[in-house]
């Protein structure tokens, strides 16, 4: 039976979304092809038609944020805030939120996975920085315009500050088994972003 290219794409989507969903949750250590498959629906044999490795699977997972998906989300990243805040708010406030830190399954996989990176290869590490780069490039642009006094250098180091609150703040509210006290943090560091946008 031949397959349409279209049903390749959907496939490979299916996987990526199952491995993210259980790197989230176990790690990448503790989770294999296997489950990534069953989670997925499919059998392990289909596994090395998208993938080469398990690595380069969790390569592209730390490559894709779902919180970037978004039509609106992606139009903001691009510059175009018509239709609501701009991307640097608008990323903040979505990360951020209390959503966000019980959606550990779902949400944006830097927090789960950020501690496995030194001990996977430099494949997912490039990923990392890639992806974290286009985060900071688009709140740098974001700032930017703005504060058109602002330099360059100055928008690029309070984006990556900005992004490193974020997701540090996400590690650690999801870490506090209260549910009052990880929102609190969560309001906290939100607060403090948004003036690092505002100032």
């Amino acid at each position: 039976m031949s397959y349409t290219s279209d049903h390749a794409e959907r496939t490979r989507l299916k996987i990526l979304d199952a491995a993210r969903r259980l790197f989230n949750l176990n790690g990448y250590n503790g989770v294999g092809i296997d489950a990534i498959m069953a989670e997925a629906g499919l059998t392990r044999g289909g596994f090395y038609a998208h993938f080469d490795s398990k690595e380069a699977l969790f390569t592209e997972v730390l490559g894709r944020m779902p919180e970037l998906q978004s039509p609106g989300m992606r139009r903001r990243m691009e510059g175009d805030d018509s239709d609501g805040p701009g991307f640097a708010r608008a990323f903040v406030e979505t990360y951020l939120s209390e959503r966000h830190r019980s959606n550990i399954e779902c949400g944006c996989s830097l927090p789960a996975l950020a501690g496995e990176l030194p001990r996977v290869g430099p494949g997912a590490r490039s990923a990392f920085g890639k992806m974290v780069e286009s985060i900071s490039s688009a709140v740098a642009r974001d700032l930017r315009r703005v504060h058109p006094a602002m330099t360059k250098d100055e928008a690029a180091e309070r984006a990556l500050a900005s992004i490193a609150l974020c997701v540090g703040a996400q590690l650690l509210a999801r870490g506090i088994k209260d549910e009052t006290d990880a929102n609190r943090l969560l309001a906290a560091c939100r607060e403090m972003a948004l003036g690092n946008l505002r100032e």
